[in-house]
């Protein structure tokens, strides 16, 4: 996982004004079904993180939950944590104390690092 301040969008090339757009990565924009679908985690167990505390995300004018790329970010940390190393809530409500202590940059090397040993822990199928 690469953790960046901006993800760049551009427009199609045949457009002859066409330039890189810069979208906030604490921009809410993805509802609750995109980031099922960008994620491979079920609306369920988004639901069921907020209810405990684990993320907050924002609200459209219709009350519908929106998500920016640093929640996905956190949610696919909190799903590492969860359910391949299988934390407690109580646990990930420790670590994520722990991390909100550490400057932004440290603590994105070490989020990014502990799923990427994660993942390559899973593949050796240990």
């Amino acid at each position: 996982i690469l953790y960046c301040k901006y993800i760049r969008f551009v427009t199609p090339k045949n457009n002859k004004h066409s330039m890189a757009k810069r979208i906030d990565p604490e921009r809410p924009v993805y509802p609750i079904g995109v980031v099922a679908e960008l994620t491979g985690i079920k609306p369920q167990t988004l639901r069921i993180y907020e209810e405990n505390g684990l993320i907050t995300p924002s609200r459209s004018s219709k009350n519908r939950r929106l998500y920016s790329n640093n929640d996905v970010e956190k949610i696919e940390y909190l799903y590492y944590l969860t359910q391949i190393r299988k934390v407690g809530i109580r646990g990930v409500k420790v670590i994520l104390e722990i991390l909100d202590q550490i400057p932004e940059e440290q603590r994105q090397r070490i989020m990014s690092a502990v799923v990427e040993k994660g993942g390559n822990h899973k593949e050796d199928g240990k």
